[in-house]
């Protein structure tokens, strides 16, 4: 089952309220990390988060942008998904170095920023865009 947006409302970090972040231009890097804060870093979830929690892997990139990440903001393309990630600054990673056991030998897309852990969800705010709104 999936959180409900109102539930995702709630989800916070040293007292900074998502739903006060919402409004600005970081809505989908907000929206990425409470759905990643969601799954499971056993092998058995379409995204998780690296073993050290400094990126996150989508082993099923439909599975997670039609279903669970659809949850929390409006489903993409990869393509489409990519393109943002890269338009905030992260990048794609090519080594599987970072990854827990369980996810060492599967197929997946990797994903790092440094402002974007699995521990520090405040510092979404330090990261830009290079889109203009």
């Amino acid at each position: 089952s999936h959180p409900t947006l109102s539930t995702m409302l709630y989800y916070s970090t040293h007292d900074c309220l998502v739903a006060d972040i919402l409004k600005n231009k970081a809505a989908f890097l907000l929206r990425l990390h409470a759905a990643l804060a969601i799954t499971n870093d056993d092998g058995t979830s379409s995204a998780c988060w690296s073993a050290d929690g400094m990126s996150f892997c989508v082993t099923n990139p439909q599975h997670f942008l039609q279903d669970t990440f659809a949850a929390f903001y409006e489903s993409m393309s990869l393509a489409t998904f990519e393109q943002k990630l890269r338009s905030w600054g992260f990048v794609k990673e090519t080594s599987n170095a970072k990854l827990g056991a369980s996810m060492a030998d599967a197929q997946h897309e990797q994903y790092s920023h440094p402002y974007f852990t699995r521990d520090q969800q405040p510092m979404i705010r330090r990261i830009a865009s290079d889109i203009k709104v």
